[in-house]
């Protein structure tokens, strides 16, 4: 992993000036039809989005919408001061969010993890979430991008198909604002099968690390991708976040992604950290009973791990006692792994502000500073934050 020496940057108590987000969510104002200026005549029709039957598309649920999970939060999933003066969907105006969000933590860049790409891959025809990807993609260059110059962006990709997803990783690779490759979860395949190779190489050509998230677990064509069944309730779906990120980090390395792709790195957003520990150590003890059987994994599970993955910092646990989080930010060796992520606007945002003043100096700094800027490979733009930064290409 590329590092880039930031050890000039200037950090203060709170560690905010200059600090990169890894995980912010933009949300779409009017669902697929914002997306309607980046999608060809053929699929606006395809959709049910074209001007000659807007209404029959409305009244008569003729128009395509981005798949739902059967999992909802009873008090919402958004933060109430991030909705638009006058109504709308908290999240989509740009400038709103460029002031109340970038402007008041003086961030020197925040990755954009889209909301309408969180559930992208319960859609079952791999051709409409091949053009719905190309569009968000689009739709962050083109509404997003200049608007501020902190947002950096994800190629967002189909996982259904792949030879599809590896062209549009092509067409954006070179961008620097492009910082990331996103999978939407796909139900049935982790992340280490061949099925993603094409996806891999591409990424791999280009330096781009892939990023995974929650969010299509039970949506349209995906089942609940949870361990013994599918959870009642949003508070145990919510709690079991962490589940999937096991499973696709035990995959990786098993399937030798790591050796196959030396220029490719991951991270998991929002799905915890704590049962890393857990995990690094059983693989670290299976790998060497068993190490035959993969020979294609050269070293130590947990040397792969701490070398080319990353997690996002979002959800910031609270045990009772500190000194708990302490020893488990010693385990897992979280001054290296651990990258800042606030997963605004969402209601359980970690305000980047308040949610870290109890963390060590040293933590912070590289969380906030020294880990997102070595990861996405990124550069100062100018001498102050609002100048933004860039991915070095």
């Amino acid at each position: 992993m590329n590092v880039q020496n930031n050890s000039s940057i200037e950090t203060g108590t709170l560690i905010t000036s200059w600090a990169i987000d890894s995980d912010v969510h933009p949300n779409v104002a009017d669902g697929l039809r914002s997306l309607k200026p980046y999608l060809s005549s053929a699929w606006v029709r395809r959709l049910g989005l074209d001007t000659m039957s807007d209404w029959g598309s409305r009244v008569n649920g003729n128009q395509v919408t981005i798949p739902t999970q059967p999992y909802i939060n009873p008090h919402g999933t958004m933060r109430p001061e991030t909705i638009p003066p006058g109504g709308g969907v908290p999240g989509s105006v740009p400038e709103m969010m460029n002031r109340d969000f970038l402007d008041v933590n003086d961030l020197g860049g925040a990755v954009i993890t889209p909301g309408p790409a969180l559930q992208l891959g319960g859609f079952p025809d791999a051709d409409m979430a091949t053009a719905i990807a190309g569009a968000i993609n689009e739709w962050q260059a083109q509404e997003w991008f200049p608007s501020d110059p902190r947002w950096l962006g994800s190629i967002v990709i189909s996982p259904r198909d792949p030879l599809a997803a590896a062209k549009e990783i092509h067409k954006w690779g070179k961008d620097p604002r492009m910082v990331q490759v996103f999978i939407p979860s796909l139900s049935g395949i982790s992340m280490g099968k061949r099925h993603f190779y094409p996806i891999y190489e591409a990424a791999n050509e280009y330096g781009l690390p892939i990023a995974n998230h929650p969010g299509s677990e039970g949506a349209g064509a995906n089942d609940n991708m949870f361990a013994v069944g599918a959870p009642s309730y949003y508070f145990e779906y919510h709690a079991l976040f962490g589940q999937s990120g096991q499973t696709n980090l035990v995959s990786l390395v098993a399937e030798g992604v790591f050796d196959r792709f030396p220029n490719m790195n991951v991270l998991f957003q929002e799905q915890g950290y704590a049962w890393l520990v857990e995990i690094l150590w059983r693989m670290d003890q299976k790998w060497k009973g068993v190490r035959s059987e993969i020979p294609w994994v050269t070293k130590l599970p947990s040397e792969y791990v701490m070398e080319r993955v990353r997690l996002a910092s979002q959800p910031m646990y609270e045990p009772r006692r500190g000194s708990h989080l302490e020893k488990l930010f010693e385990l897992i060796n979280a001054e290296q792994l651990l990258v800042f992520s606030s997963d605004y606007p969402h209601w359980d945002t970690d305000d980047p502000m308040t949610a870290y003043t109890k963390l060590p100096e040293r933590l912070r700094s590289k969380m906030f500073i020294d880990n997102p800027y070595a990861f996405f490979k990124l550069k100062r733009n100018g001498s102050t934050p609002r100048e933004g930064v860039s991915r070095i290409v």
